[in-house]
């Protein structure tokens, strides 16, 4: 399998964009993998222009697994702040991903990184250059989870809109930087990630 990853360079391409597969060897053995994408389904309720100016802005881990052997030594770690890193690269601002509710040890693990744990149904906001728009789970057994990566960006719960929303300093998702005039707090309405 490492074969194979290593010919495509970690990328493999996808609707909206490209997969990235990032792994930790050790010894010659994968110890641990993470798999970010842009998060299609969501994606594939916009039109293909709007899909494309957004996909880069968001990245969402599908998989990360480390090897039972290896745990608690920081190759997670070093894999989330990889996926980070690879986000801010394409000036992109939320690493998002999902957790099965009840599993409490992955979320501490997701929440002591800096991520923001979801509620049932509770979306996560951004502004985008034609309005808020906001990522939410399907009601599956699972929750969000993000983190904001970007220099002057942070994500902050709304109580009264029941959401997490992103600030950010001076940019909008769907323009790749241009300066919008702040991002008001939104009613919401949003499209959930499958």
């Amino acid at each position: 399998m490492i074969e194979a990853i290593e010919r495509q360079g970690g990328v493999v391409p996808i609707r909206f964009g490209q997969g990235s597969c990032i792994v930790a060897e050790s010894e010659g053995h994968v110890i641990g993998m993470v798999y970010a994408v842009p998060p299609v389904d969501w994606l594939g309720t916009f039109p293909s222009d709007r899909a494309a100016a957004l996909a880069p802005r968001i990245l969402q881990i599908e998989l990360l697994a480390v090897d039972p052997d290896h745990r608690e030594t920081g190759i997670g770690q070093r894999l989330l702040e990889a996926v980070e890193e690879l986000v801010r690269k394409q000036r992109g601002y939320l690493a998002i991903g999902k957790v099965q509710a009840g599993a409490f040890a992955t979320m501490r693990f997701y929440r002591r990184r800096g991520y923001s744990i979801a509620g049932r149904g509770e979306p996560i906001v951004f502004g985008t250059g034609r309005g808020p728009l906001g990522i939410s789970d399907v009601d599956d057994g699972y929750h969000l989870f993000a983190k904001a990566v970007q220099p002057g960006t942070k994500l902050s719960r709304d109580p009264q809109n029941n959401c997490i929303f992103l600030t950010t300093a001076q940019h909008s998702l769907d323009r790749g930087g241009v300066e919008v005039k702040g991002t008001p707090r939104p009613t919401l309405s949003s499209s959930r990630v499958g």
